[in-house]
């Protein structure tokens, strides 16, 4: 890993159009999960894997990371009980049949409410 204060280490890098750039371990630490995932780009990886070369801190946090990834993996998932997906279905129906019917209500309210003022027996409140 990186070192602290005035014991920093920098590595100059030259990119594709030749511009010079001054990278310290801090920086390369930020490629290492994608480096791992193979997802990193070709031209960081190729820096990265120089700085790797001799960088044996560098190197050693890879090689920790992959591992911990590795018995992660290997960890495998776990799966929750049928008692518990049943409960979990069931609120979640709940939950959905009482969304879909919350629109309603004030639709239902509002027919009530014109039904009841246009009714015939109704006809007499609010006139004299």
């Amino acid at each position: 890993m990186g070192t602290t204060g005035a014991e920093q280490k920098f590595y100059l890098v030259v990119d594709s159009k030749g511009v010079v750039s001054a990278l310290n371990c801090e920086v390369f630490e930020s490629f290492f999960s994608d480096y791992i995932d193979e997802t990193l780009d070709p031209w960081s990886v190729g820096h990265l894997q120089d700085h790797l070369s001799f960088c044996s801190a560098c190197g050693e946090t890879v090689a920790g990371m992959r591992q911990v990834r590795m018995a992660l993996h290997n960890l495998g998932g776990t799966e929750p009980s049928a008692g518990f997906k049943l409960i979990l279905n069931n609120r979640l129906q709940e939950e959905v049949y009482r969304e879909a019917w919350t629109w309603l209500r004030p639709v239902a309210l509002g027919f009530a409410l014109a039904a009841g003022y246009c009714h015939p027996s109704m006809a007499h409140v609010g006139h004299p």
